[in-house]
């Protein structure tokens, strides 16, 4: 097995994840709008920006360390390798769940299925 597959397989989702994470945020402006219209409650109003935040930080941040993880590999890095792809899989998990089949959806599946493969190929080389 290649030294460089589990490299390229994390780098994959983790490049995948900053993209998803970039599109999420590029629609910001709209939720702005909508956080700025006269006739939302003012609950939505406080909290509607930073909740469409938050997922963009989770997945720009998820992408960095599965990259620090696969590029510095320490005893444990497999597992948390293996924990972090549960981000993106669980949260592509609740969006098919609540909003059906979309490109985020399937761009989130796809992140995190390549980070977990880079973390199940790297404990197969281990072994």
């Amino acid at each position: 097995m290649s030294i460089q597959l589990p490299k390229t397989l994390t780098g994959i989702g983790s490049v995948l994840l900053v993209i998803t994470a970039l599109f999420h945020i590029s629609a910001i402006t709209q939720v702005t709008k909508i956080a700025n219209a006269e006739d939302i409650d003012p609950f939505v109003k406080m909290f509607i920006e930073p909740l469409w935040v938050f997922p963009t930080m989770t997945w720009l941040i998820t992408a960095i360390l599965a990259m620090f993880l696969v590029v510095k590999p320490g005893s444990r890095s497999t597992v948390f390798l293996s924990l972090l792809s549960l981000i993106p899989l669980s949260n592509a998990g609740v969006l098919f769940l609540y909003t059906g089949p979309f490109i985020g959806g399937f761009m989130l599946l796809a992140s995190g299925i390549f980070i977990l493969l880079g973390a199940l190929t790297a404990r197969a080389k281990a072994l």
